[in-house]
Parts: C-alpha cells; structure tokens; sequence
C-alpha cells in the first residue's frame, strides 16, 4: 500500500514536471519567434536604407519597393521630425499626423533602431513596427507587418508537445511498474515461502 501510494506521488509529481516544461517550451519558442522576426526585418530595412536615394524622389522609390516587400508588409519613410515623406502602402495617402511619438520611432532615435507591437485600428489587427535610423541620421525607415501574437505560436506547438508528454507519461509509467514489481515480486515470493513454511511448522 506504501509503494503504491508512493508511485502515485510519483505519477502526480511528473504530471507536473511535464505541464511546467510543456509551459517554459512554448514561452522559449515564442520569444524565440519574437526576436527572429524583429531580426528579419531589422535586416530589411537595413537593406533598403543602402537602396535609397535620399536626393531623388524618395515616394517613388518607395512605391517600387512595395512590390519586393512581403505582401503583408507597409515602409513608412519618416524624416527627423516626425513628417511622413513616403508611404508603400499606395492605397493610403501620406499621413498627416508626426510620427515622432510613435515608440518604435522614438527608441530609433534615441538607440538607431526601435521595435514594437500595438493594435492598428487602420488595419484592425495587431502589427509588429520595426523601426531604423537612416545611415545619413536624416530618416527613420519604418516596416510593419501583422503580428499573430506569441499565443498563436505556443497554440502551434500543443498538439507536438501534448503527444511527446502522453508518450513520455506512458514510457514513465511502465518503467515504474517495471521497477514497482522488480521489488515487490521477491517481498511476495519471500511473504508466501514464510507463510509455507509455517503451514508446515
């Protein structure tokens, strides 16, 4: 009865073990997804910062980059004090309102480069912003694309990691029993020689 109860603490201790684990994999996934994308798009606009002609039509060249970008994708070029200058999304006008309290816009002046997430009701959904400082200091380029969240990501990942926790539970599970009889089996043999043995007496 000790040894059963024990093995049930046991069980119960790696449910737990496994949920923890199963958790902090897909937080690590996700901010790992996180930071490639912000990567990705910092390597962008790095790119299309060498692309510019900041002397010629800069609104132009941006309409010509729309077509390179991803489909999902919006580069917003915005001068030092907050103006935009040039939008590839060609179904919107340039906005009118300064963009230099935007955060991502304000981490890029402050550091070169600035990121963040927030919810676009233009686009009435979730967009990360990725933000660059030009390499002449005189523009910030700005790309944003829809974000599904790190939620979206760790979801992806439950189907996987529910089935390696149901086999991994399994495999524990009968390597227990296994180990439960290797010694509960002599302890019954012993129990049934003695109780022989004084049958005999």
């Amino acid at each position: 009865f000790c040894l059963s109860r024990g093995l049930g603490d046991v069980y119960k201790r790696q449910v737990i073990c496994l949920a923890i684990v199963s958790i902090l994999f897909c937080v690590i996934f996700a901010n790992f997804n996180l930071n490639q994308t912000e990567l990705h798009l910092m390597d962008t606009l790095h790119v299309i910062d060498y692309s510019l002609e900041y002397d010629g039509d800069i609104d132009a060249q941006t309409a010509e980059l729309d077509g390179i970008l991803d489909s999902s994708a919006r580069l917003t070029v915005i001068k030092r004090d907050g103006r935009v200058v040039a939008d590839s999304d060609a179904s919107n006008d340039i906005e009118e309102d300064n963009h230099l309290t935007r955060p991502e816009v304000e981490e890029a002046l402050e550091t070169g480069q600035g990121t963040n997430i927030r919810y676009s009701t233009t686009m009435r959904t979730e967009l990360i912003y990725a933000a660059s400082l030009s390499d002449n200091g005189e523009y910030i380029l700005r790309l944003s694309e829809p974000y599904k969240g790190r939620l979206y990501f760790a979801r992806a990942l439950i189907p996987a990691i529910s089935l390696s926790c149901v086999l991994i539970f399994a495999l524990s599970l009968l390597l227990s029993r296994r180990f439960a009889n290797s010694i509960t089996g002599p302890l019954t043999a012993c129990l049934l020689y003695t109780s022989d043995a004084a049958d005999d007496m």
